[in-house]
């Protein structure tokens, strides 16, 4: 092996122990906050999954929660991924959906206006990730 492939493979080792190229996945939702008001009981809410660095990725399931102010949670869906294969540096992808107040704020929204909730998106596999926005009742 001459010395530049030496090199090379050193350097490479180094950077994927320290983690400069190991895959990572980032979510981003928009808008953030999300608000309704009794007008709009709806919003379109994008979902950005970005991966950064190289490796094999797993995605398992999707869940996404809501949290009221007092802690409780509830469960709005899971989704089944079940990808497994590459991934690589700055790959994103967006998914855009009307998203709907659940019923039981909906149907009593003067109860709950004026209230702040969290949503949260969780991605569980072999890279697990979870982001939350503030959804606001105006």
């Amino acid at each position: 092996m001459t010395r530049f492939m030496k090199a090379t493979v050193l350097i490479m080792a180094v950077l994927l122990t320290v983690g400069c190229i190991g895959l990572t996945l980032r979510i981003r939702i928009e808008p953030n906050p999300i608000t309704f008001t009794a007008e709009e009981m709806s919003q379109e809410v994008t979902v950005r999954f970005t991966t950064s660095g190289v490796g094999r990725l797993r995605l398992e399931r999707a869940s996404v929660l809501l949290v009221d102010d007092e802690g409780e949670e509830q469960v709005l869906f899971t989704e089944e991924i079940g990808y497994q294969g590459p991934a690589g540096f700055g790959v994103s992808q967006d998914f855009t959906e009307e998203a709907e107040l659940p019923s039981q704020y909906a149907d009593n929204y003067e109860q709950f206006r004026g209230r702040e909730f969290t949503l949260i998106v969780a991605v569980e596999g072999s890279h697990p990730v979870r982001e939350t926005v503030t959804v606001q009742l105006q």
